[in-house]
């Protein structure tokens, strides 16, 4: 991992110099990385085991594997379709996940109108959430990036294509289910004609926010009822016994990267709606008013869904990263640096080359967990 560190650094310097041209040698070399960097010594065995033995069968869904990998049943369809396929190892199926997730990116941000959300978004991806998705988590990143693909399009009010990539994503990873439903909600109750009155549109934002937080930390309460739920989903079983390890689980304490969700976030996405809110029809990130504004208040949502969230399961790490695991991302490659680039020169840069050098320190089991023996 030291000389992706290294590669994280001369990203960040480059940006100084010209963003646009630092997206290149950002999917060249991440691609790469995939392709060489050795097995984490974790779950990495796993996946790679249910790739190798990946094979098809005449009756559907066609792709099986022999692995006994505890994943979703859309992620063993999408990585057996590539394992029985294609004569290619694990680590070239990273590479090849993660140009796919970059390809959805950028079908997403197309829909922004400038370039520079893609750039920015991949750039304070890159620190940290890159590693945690395409290497050490591949199953998150192709679902994140179909749920994130899916609330963009729900913005701009493609409801049908949404819900059904919301569907796709959330059967690849069950992780985003709460808060794909919870957005697809949000949209409901926000999206009429009371949308341009702001004090209404917040105070029904903030009203679910609470709901969002006593269903948090109620959800013990309400595990039977569920439970039942999830039997609907596609990989039912799977996603019931998860739901009860991680309510059941011993792990308890703070988690110090927590405070980006319960404060800085939603800092950072109020004084975005706030500016909006002064802007008199100046737009951030689309050219449609009302597009914008639609998309700044469900932006708005997520993250303080996520804050919610947090809050609840405050002593319990482990169930408040995984439920509000799509806010974060969300509020690091999105909303952190679309509200750093429209502040003073230099002030964008300045916070990614400080987040890049200390995140080896603050996600220490990212960088040092790894075995890397060849």
């Amino acid at each position: 991992m030291e000389f992706y560190f290294i590669f994280t650094i001369i990203l960040a310097l480059i940006s100084i110099f010209n963003k646009q041209k630092s997206l290149i040698p950002l999917v060249v070399f991440c691609a790469g990385f995939l392709i060489v960097l050795p097995s984490t010594g974790f779950d990495y065995d796993y996946y790679k085991e249910a790739f190798d033995s990946s094979y098809i069968k005449d009756d559907f869904p066609w792709f099986f594997t022999r692995s006994s990998l505890t994943a979703e049943s859309g992620y063993i369809r999408y990585q057996g379709f590539f394992g029985s396929l294609f004569d290619f190892g694990f680590p070239v199926f990273l590479a090849l996940n993660f140009l796919i997730c970059f390809f959805l990116t950028y079908l997403t941000f197309k829909r922004f109108k400038s370039s520079i959300f893609l750039v920015n978004f991949w750039l304070y991806f890159i620190p940290v959430i890159f590693p945690t998705i395409f290497y050490f988590s591949p199953r998150s990143s192709i679902s994140f990036a179909l749920v994130f693909y899916a609330f963009v399009l729900l913005s701009n009010k493609n409801i049908l294509y949404a819900i059904l990539l919301f569907f796709l994503g959330t059967s690849i990873h069950s992780q985003y289910l709460f808060l794909s439903l919870v957005i697809l909600i949000t949209y409901f109750v926000i999206n009429n004609k009371s949308i341009n009155n702001r004090s209404s549109v917040r105070k029904k934002i903030h009203l679910m926010t609470l709901l969002v937080f006593i269903v948090s930390f109620s959800i013990t309460y309400f595990s039977n009822y569920i439970v039942f739920f999830l039997k609907f989903l596609p990989s039912s079983e799977l996603a019931a016994n998860k739901f009860n390890s991680y309510t059941t689980n011993e792990r308890s304490g703070f988690r110090v990267t927590g405070i980006l969700s319960i404060i800085v976030y939603p800092l950072i996405v109020s004084k975005i709606e706030h500016a909006f809110s002064k802007s008199q029809n100046q737009t951030i990130f689309f050219y449609n008013i009302n597009l914008e504004r639609l998309f700044i208040y469900l932006l708005y949502a997520i993250v303080f869904y996520g804050a919610a969230i947090n809050l609840s399961f405050i002593n319990d790490p482990h169930l408040a990263g995984r439920l509000s695991r799509f806010s974060e991302y969300i509020g690091m490659g999105l909303v952190l640096p679309s509200y750093l680039y429209y502040q003073k020169k230099g002030i964008f840069e300045l916070i990614l080359i400080i987040f890049v050098l200390i995140s080896p320190v603050i996600y220490n089991t990212l960088y040092y967990n790894v075995d890397w023996s060849f």
